[in-house]
């Protein structure tokens, strides 16, 4: 995480680690199940809270003890409003797919490379997709003034207008003050 927060600045690195957060105590709550039925009720629990998350309802905190604690509060410090929704229940399916693996009956839910692909994909697409994005605007803002010099800006004209630049003035005056605070 140490690295993270080096790269990423802002916010960035809190948003990270709550996404983070979600996935292992879903894992956790998957992995210490007693049973499949317990493990589908957590599954159910989470996907409850984060509809009612982003419908933008309140959810009303019920005492149903310190997992649902944990688990409502994962799920609470999450930024919804900058996550694709999509991802989020793809990694629902991902730990659906965990359900599936019973050593004792011979099921195993990864049969072949392909498998293993979709339950990577469900599992890990949104927390490698979000810092593969969070990465690259890293990269952007440690490049504006080596792309400004070969004529690329990478910067939302939308943040350019708010501080009164125009495309321009970013490639003719890459190293003026304004520029250093948009980068942050």
């Amino acid at each position: 995480m140490f690295l993270g927060s080096a790269l990423f600045q802002g916010q960035l690195p809190i948003d990270l680690i709550s996404l983070y957060s979600l996935c292992r105590v879903i894992d956790d709550l998957i992995d210490e199940a007693e049973n499949e039925h317990e493990a589908r009720y957590w599954l159910t629990q989470c996907k409850s809270i984060m509809d009612a998350r982003i419908n933008s309802e309140h959810v009303y905190r019920q005492p149903k003890g310190e997992k649902y604690e944990t688990l409502f509060d994962s799920i609470d410090t999450l930024p919804l409003s900058r996550l694709s929704k999509e991802p989020l229940y793809d990694l629902l399916k991902g730990f659906e797919m965990d359900l599936v693996f019973n050593s004792e009956k011979g099921t195993l839910p990864i049969e072949t490379e392909r498998d293993l692909d979709r339950y990577s994909a469900y599992v890990a697409e949104d927390s490698g997709k979000e810092m593969g994005m969070a990465a690259q605007c890293v990269n952007i803002a440690q490049d504006i003034r080596r792309d400004a010099a070969i004529g690329r800006v990478y910067i939302p004209t939308t943040w350019l207008d708010e501080v009164g630049l125009l495309l321009g003035d970013v490639i003719r005056f890459p190293n003026a003050p304004v520029i250093y605070e948009l980068q942050d």
